[in-house]
């Protein structure tokens, strides 16, 4: 298995906004992320992800 990183383009790089953590909503989503992968853990021992910024509200 060989590793892969793409550098990332600074013109993409945001800093994150850490008062978003404190919304009900996102704890929520966190969490049920958190189940999820646990639940799944031992079918991605080793993976790929990826994050994107959605612009949907």
């Amino acid at each position: 298995m060989r590793a892969f990183e793409q550098a990332a383009d600074p013109g993409e790089i945001e800093e994150l906004d850490l008062t978003l953590l404190f919304d009900p909503e996102v704890g929520e989503g966190i969490m049920k992320y958190a189940e999820l992968m646990l639940a799944q853990e031992s079918y991605s021992r080793g993976g790929d992800f990826r994050v994107q910024k959605s612009t949907e509200i």
